[in-house]
């Protein structure tokens, strides 16, 4: 029988030997020949654990990532200064030209 767990399930919460399938909740970047955001859109970066910083701006650069095979992300903020974070597909959301994610 499926069940959705809640984040603050342990691993000792769960009885040995259960069966487990982990499924993702979003869309995975994993096509090569294709990026889920392209260079020059805009784009603004979600806050979550991952990302403690609220930043906002463009893609500069797409590089594939073989060993994990999903696509990674630099960005330039609104003031074309170079972002050295990289990000996923996971850690972004498109913007509209207002600004607005």
């Amino acid at each position: 029988m499926p069940v959705l767990l809640l984040d603050n399930v342990a691993k000792s919460d769960i009885p040995i030997g259960t069966l487990l399938e982990i499924t993702e909740s979003h869309v995975r970047d994993n096509r090569k020949d294709q990026p889920q955001f392209k260079v020059g859109e805009r784009v603004a970066v979600i806050v979550n654990h991952r990302n403690k910083t609220a930043r906002h701006g463009a893609i500069a650069s797409a590089i594939w990532h073989h060993k994990y095979s999903l696509w990674h992300y630099y960005l330039t903020d609104d003031g074309v200064s170079k972002i050295h974070k990289r990000y996923t597909s996971v850690d972004l959301v498109r913007r509209d030209a207002d600004g607005g994610a």
